[in-house]
């Protein structure tokens, strides 16, 4: 959020997008991490923590990064405070490693 322009009737700001840095190449590192994620989901399912169904068909199209890690926090039971901290990391690769850290405690737990 970049300004806020009035409060009254209702709150109406100036925002600016942020982009996720390129990705050019899908590294061994980054595969792994997509996978280990995609794994502690469905671990976390068969244990019956309440997802939606589609989720793990919907993820295991996703390629992108990113995209991943945004879909996955955005659907787990976390706190927004958690969700936030975990959205606001602008390198997805970080993003990744962090989800796949939080889902590890979460699994855990």
């Amino acid at each position: 959020m970049k300004d806020v322009l009035q409060s009254k009737p209702f709150l109406q700001v100036k925002v600016e997008n942020i982009k996720d840095p390129f990705i050019t190449e899908i590294t061994l590192e980054i595969e792994a991490l997509m996978r280990n994620i995609r794994e502690q989901l469905e671990r976390i399912i068969s244990y019956g923590k309440l997802l939606s169904p589609d989720l793990m068909f919907i993820l295991e199209s996703v390629d992108d990064p990113g995209r991943l890690a945004d879909l996955v926090a955005s659907n787990l039971d976390l706190t927004v405070e958690k969700a936030q901290e975990i959205l606001d990391i602008l390198d997805p690769v970080q993003r990744l490693k962090a989800l796949s850290e939080l889902l590890g405690k979460k699994f855990r737990s």
